[in-house]
């Protein structure tokens, strides 16, 4: 029983699924206090774990006193397609993530978020918290035009993210 937390304490994936379980246990955290991370935290939390994940696979099958397939043709295609998946998801991630900007408005500090990729016809502030975490609620939502990007209206909500006012193009 010894050996196998010796050999549990030296594995990558075990490492792997605890920064995991971490993560999902700060997301509950934030949650209960209207927070979310900011996008660059959830981006480098997928490229870490796909890099986890691909070398506790790695480990698992070269190491010395692992566990061994019985085929041994089975190791190539499993880490193609382990790699091949991390990248679709990473390249899907991060060419379709929203874009996240510090601005600051009315002096204060807001977190501004707006599309990448495709038509950008809106643009969300949320209450900037730290360099980690932003409100979970958007405080100001404004519309363009997804043609020709002419400003349209502005949405302003409070902090739990009801509706105060409107500013129409009027």
């Amino acid at each position: 029983m010894c050996s196998f937390f010796n050999k549990l304490k030296k594995s990558i994936l075990f490492y792997t699924f605890i920064f995991i379980a971490a993560y999902y246990i700060g997301m509950e955290v934030l949650s209960n206090f209207n927070l979310q991370y900011l996008l660059w935290v959830q981006l480098a939390y997928l490229v870490i774990v796909c890099i986890g994940i691909i070398a506790g696979t790695v480990q698992i099958f070269w190491m010395k006193g692992r566990f061994k397939p019985t085929k041994k043709w089975i190791k190539i295609p499993v880490l193609t397609i382990e790699v091949f998946l991390a990248f679709v998801i990473l390249s899907a991630s991060f060419l379709f993530a929203d874009y996240q900007t510090f601005t600051e408005i009315e002096g204060k500090m807001m977190v501004k978020e707006t599309h990448s990729v495709l038509l950008s016809n809106w643009i969300n502030y949320y209450d900037y918290k730290g360099w980690f975490v932003c409100g979970k609620h958007e405080r100001i939502h404004e519309a363009h035009d997804d043609y020709i990007g002419e400003y349209l209206y502005t949405i302003y909500y409070d902090e739990d993210g009801n509706y105060v006012d409107s500013k129409d193009l009027d």
